[in-house]
């Protein structure tokens, strides 16, 4: 079944300029649930891309420990950012990108060779979103369907998170 990078991949568009604080990267992260951020620059052009990852490397994270009879456990994390240290400092780029009609195989290929997690998708030369691994599983969550009835399971039922067991 051919499927196009336009069919996988995320069109909610969430951006970060390259001059932005890291501290507002991982704002962004956490708010909205992303993994990857795109990084534009003062005249909105696509420059680079900003990953978990990269945030990571630009954090300064300490746990706090609290002593209990049986052991010491963390009791919570502080996290802080040298102000000094932008997205443009941290970013990847040039960035790796298809066009909208791409071969989903031809994303996924990509994605494996170069031990990426995100991949951009382009119209020409406007960006219209990204293709992240976990948008690669949905899809891959789809094409197994469910086994027991022999067909592929409804798109709403992919996006459900299991409840948690008792």
């Amino acid at each position: 079944m051919f499927k196009r990078a336009s069919e996988a991949m995320s069109s909610k568009i969430i951006h970060i300029g390259w001059n932005a604080p890291m501290s507002q990267a991982f704002e962004l992260m956490q708010k909205n649930r992303l993994r990857h951020l795109p990084v534009m620059d003062d005249e909105m052009n696509l420059i680079g891309i900003v990953s978990d990852r990269d945030v990571q490397r630009a954090m300064k994270s300490e746990l706090r420990w609290e002593e209990t009879l049986q052991a010491k456990i963390p009791v919570f994390e502080t996290v802080e950012f040298d102000p000094s240290a932008k997205v443009r400092h941290y970013m990847s780029w040039p960035v790796k990108s298809v066009h909208r009609n791409a071969d989903l195989r031809r994303v996924a290929g990509l994605m494996v060779a170069d031990k990426i997690s995100a991949v951009l998708v382009m119209d020409g030369d406007r960006f219209v979103g990204i293709v992240t691994t976990e948008d690669l599983l949905k899809v891959l969550m789809g094409l197994l369907g469910d086994a027991s009835k022999g067909r592929a399971l409804p798109m709403e039922l992919l996006f459900e998170r299991p409840e948690a067991s008792a």
